[in-house]
Formats: structure tokens, sequence, C-alpha cells
């Protein structure tokens, strides 16, 4: 059974361990980038005897990186998931949309 390939009955769970694995890269790295920023920042203070500004703007600065960072990660794993290709003719448009109006009297109203 080696040579037969994966299991294809481990491939949701895989899917789900790999979208954990990268929200959770995701999540940390922007907690890495605020972390990194706001410990830069009390270097800086310290060493230039500036109170709290450093601290607060790196961190804020590496709070924003960070979130950058998560949306970038989200954006390419969304096109990663997508399964058909768009086309750029606009066949993307659905046939037909049924009127459902005259199954409920609820949506004549909107």
């Amino acid at each position: 059974m080696a040579g037969k390939g994966p299991n294809p009955e481990l491939k949701p769970q895989s899917d789900v361990f790999k979208a954990i694995a990268s929200a959770s890269d995701a999540v940390l790295g922007a907690a890495l980038l605020t972390a990194l920023g706001a410990w830069g920042g009390l270097f800086l203070d310290e060493k230039l005897n500036a109170s709290p500004w450093f601290a607060v703007t790196l961190g804020l600065l590496g709070g924003g990186l960070g979130l950058g960072r998560m949306v970038m990660k989200a954006l390419a794993a969304e096109k990663e998931g997508q399964d058909t290709p768009t086309s750029s003719k606009g066949d993307d448009k659905p046939a037909a949309i049924p009127d459902n109006a005259q199954e409920s009297g609820s949506d004549s109203l909107l």
C-alpha cells in the first residue's frame, strides 16, 4: 500500500490543518512585528531619553505592518483557493436569477 498515493480520507483534515497553520502564521507574524516594533521603540527611548514616543510610534507601525501582512496572506490564500479561473469575456454572470416573489408574499414588499 506504500505506492498507492495519499489516502483520500485524510484530505479534508489536511486542508483544515493547512488553513489553521496559515492563520496562525499570519497572527503570530503580526504579533511578532508589533512586539519587535515596541521593543525597538523601548530601546530607542532608553538611549535617546524620549519617554514613550518611540515605543508607541514603532509599536503602532509594527502593528500596521503586521495587519498588512495578514491581509496580504488572506488575499493570497483566497486567490489560491479559487477553483475556477476568471474569464475576461464576462462569461461569469449567472444564466438566470429565479424570481421568488411568487413563492413568498414577503419578498414583494422589498
